[in-house]
């Protein structure tokens, strides 16, 4: 495999042909185990990305368009030049020579992924994850059913845009089968595949039942947290956005005040459902957690929540009236348990915070 690569890239040189042959043991490892179908999906391309960083090859694609391509390489490459820094020294162009395809295909990479992005990362930086290239490899071998299936649909790409002589009904026949595939591709793959799918003879079925199909499958997964929006501003059919838009608003209602603090408590950052369970939560909801949760989780729940309070001018454009409703909460709670530990809790907490006057109305003073 590495010597068809080494071929393709046209290396002639001694010393860089050892260094890629080097590069695919060290990431690699023994390849003898490994299917056929990963090999062809890793070791064209850490000997071409070998050879680009040595320079091997005249005139030859950038180690940020191999890392991007096929996945909207031109948003891709502006967010790694400038997570490196360097926008200034290289610019992203929509245009690329064509020869930079033809290398890529006659290596048979038809797009990359995470895995070119961490062997660019090692040729580039000396950053070698092994442990984020193995989970990669991993990932290739549990799933390599779905592997299969994307080289097929890449394979489809390929004839449907250059087999412009192949007979239609050849195309349609391998339609059917990427449509009784669909579950091992991703919705941007089937939102791509519909697309060409549409005009073939009797397209319009063919995109319908691989469309369908997709969307019988996703309605299957139960955890649906792998599924967002693409980073590359890759199109998205509107069925099949509806419906992953459709899950992420579920999974963001699904939160509680209570999962939300908690995130916030063990990561210190937060995301799209812990700020809308914050803008959504009511006095209600705070009130109805302070009194049912017990010991250390009280415990936490109350003190972040104060803390929120207490930077809520920093806090209010993200988590809306979040601060201020657990503060009326509590207001509710020292009115009702004046007397008891919990009450004379709460006016303890204020009365040693930032905000000890806040808690005051109606008669309710923060304790000293």
């Amino acid at each position: 495999m590495a010597r068809t690569a080494v071929e393709a890239c046209g290396i002639t040189n001694i010393r860089v042909i050892r260094q890629a042959y080097r590069l695919v043991v060290r990431l690699l490892g023994v390849t003898g185990d490994m299917p056929l179908a990963i090999q062809a999906r890793t070791v064209p391309s850490i000997v071409l990305i070998s050879a680009l960083a040595n320079k091997a090859i005249k005139d030859g694609p950038t180690l940020e368009y191999v890392a991007g391509y096929g996945r909207g390489s031109t948003d891709f490459l502006k967010l790694f030049l400038e997570q490196k820094g360097d926008a200034s020294k290289e610019k992203a162009e929509d245009s690329t020579p064509a020869a930079w395809k033809v290398l890529l295909s006659k290596l048979g990479i038809n797009s990359s992924d995470e895995f070119e992005e961490l062997v660019v990362a090692f040729v580039r930086d000396g950053r070698h994850d092994a442990k984020a290239i193995e989970a990669v490899i991993q990932g290739y071998r549990h799933n390599e059913k779905c592997t299969e299936s994307r080289s097929l649909a890449h394979e489809f790409f390929e004839r449907f845009n250059w087999g412009v002589t192949d007979c239609d009904d050849d195309l349609v026949a391998d339609a059917v089968k990427l449509i009784a595939r669909v579950a091992d591709l991703d919705a941007y793959t089937v939102t791509a595949l519909g697309k060409q799918m549409a005009d073939l003879p009797g397209g319009t079925k063919l995109e319908d039942d691989l469309i369908d199909g997709w969307l019988a499958h996703f309605a299957t997964i139960v955890d649906k947290s792998e599924f967002g929006e693409s980073p590359f501003q890759q199109p998205l059919n509107p069925k099949l956005k509806a419906a992953i838009d459709h899950a992420r608003d579920a999974r963001i209602h699904s939160v509680t005040v209570v999962d939300a603090i908690k995130y916030l408590l063990e990561n210190d950052s937060w995301g799209h459902r812990e700020e809308a369970a914050m803008r959504a939560s009511t006095i209600d909801d705070f009130e109805t957690a302070m009194r049912t949760l017990k010991g250390r989780d009280f415990k936490l729940f109350v003190l972040k929540s104060l803390d929120i309070l207490e930077k809520n001018q920093m806090y209010e454009n993200r988590f809306g009236q979040a601060g201020m409703n657990f503060l009326e909460a509590c207001r509710r709670i020292v009115r009702v348990e004046k007397e008891n530990r919990f009450g004379r809790l709460l006016r303890t907490l204020f009365a040693e915070s930032e905000v000890p006057m806040l808690l005051a109305e109606d008669g309710i003073e923060a304790q000293s």
